[in-house]
């Protein structure tokens, strides 16, 4: 369950800069539907201003508040118990004093606050926001944590989307995505709401959505602090009539998420998906090239009156197919949302 209630003015002085002020609350048993089970509560509060440096570039600033209470469960991830159990103020659900995962005190939590301040950089040159044939933008956004918050860590993020004329009829279209993340100070990784992940419509097509790079000790996606993604698309001419609101385009995509972080519970081959008794070997998911994910395939948009509609069919061909102790890539062809067009 999440509730959010926001006020933005586009033009809260005569010279451009403008506002958004931003409360939210979230009652979360996970975020994505396929990692393991856990619930996190948080209450959120962010103030933002933003302003013109130039035709084609904007400024962002902003500090933002969260109050944040995880519980995990039996049936929560060796990562997220590691998390609770070490960052922020755990306790016991059985027991205000006892020691959290003690004796059978499996089930814990921990309440942490945090204030960061963020600051980010856009430069916009695309001839139009919808389907647009021309023109690059830029984003880069940095937040960090300042003292006095509970659990320290930063994260960083650029993405560029770009669009060239080819020969014709046909033109190119680029979208890449590099976003890292670390703990810093006492913090011994990033909070689970900080995780990166990846597989699905705006990342890697052809592989289920979120289900890519690390996976936790239950056999479920667990997230990474390193993202790479890239989106390489050919846009095919569309009839004339079509041209302002549908866009067909043969695609290729790379990418993964990765895990360089300092958990002190690692990822093993071993997990409660593939039964009991196995002896845990560790597995490293620090960056690899061998290991980004690749897919091919084609995809149209559709503007409607409801928004735009993605559908796109891939065929994956860098996936990893499984082995005796670990589960191999959920793999989905056919994809579709409704949502941003490129």
């Amino acid at each position: 369950t999440t509730y959010s209630l926001s006020h933005s003015d586009g033009y809260r002085t005569p010279n451009g800069i403008g506002r958004n002020i931003s409360l939210g609350y979230s009652d979360l048993k996970a975020f994505t539907s396929a990692t393991s089970d856990f619930s996190i509560k948080s209450l959120v509060g962010a103030v933002e201003y933003s302003w013109p440096i130039s035709e084609y570039s904007r400024v962002q600033m902003g500090v933002s508040f969260q109050d944040s209470q995880q519980v995990t469960t039996l049936f929560s991830s060796d990562q997220n118990k590691a998390f609770v159990a070490t960052n922020g103020n755990p306790y016991s659900v059985f027991s205000e004093g006892s020691v959290c995962g003690s004796g059978l005190n499996n089930i814990c939590g921990t309440r942490f606050k945090s204030y960061e301040l963020f600051a980010g950089i856009v430069r916009d040159s695309r001839d139009r926001v919808i389907f647009p044939t021309r023109g690059t933008r830029h984003t880069f956004t940095l937040s960090s944590t300042t003292p006095g918050s509970e659990v320290e860590y930063y994260t960083a993020r650029y993405q560029l989307s770009t669009f060239r004329k080819l020969f014709g009829p046909f033109s190119l279209f680029w979208n890449a995505e590099v976003a890292i993340g670390e703990p810093f100070g006492s913090s011994t990784d990033l909070p689970p709401s900080k995780l990166f992940f990846a597989g699905g419509a705006d990342t890697v097509r052809g592989f289920d959505n979120s289900r890519l790079g690390p996976i936790d000790s239950r056999g479920n996606p667990n997230g990474g602090n390193l993202k790479t993604i890239s989106q390489l698309e050919l846009i095919l001419p569309a009839p004339e009539n079509l041209r302002n609101s549908t866009r067909f385009s043969l695609f290729w995509d790379v990418g993964n998420v990765f895990y360089t972080g300092g958990n002190n519970i690692g990822f093993t081959d071993c997990i409660a998906a593939r039964g009991f008794g196995c002896s845990p070997r560790p597995v490293d998911y620090g960056f690899d090239v061998k290991a980004l994910r690749q897919s091919v395939g084609v995809a149209a948009q559709w503007l409607a009156p409801l928004g735009t509609f993605r559908f796109s069919y891939a065929y994956p061909i860098s996936d990893f197919p499984g082995s005796s102790r670990l589960p191999g890539d959920d793999i989905e062809r056919f994809q579709f949302s409704v949502g941003q067009t490129f």
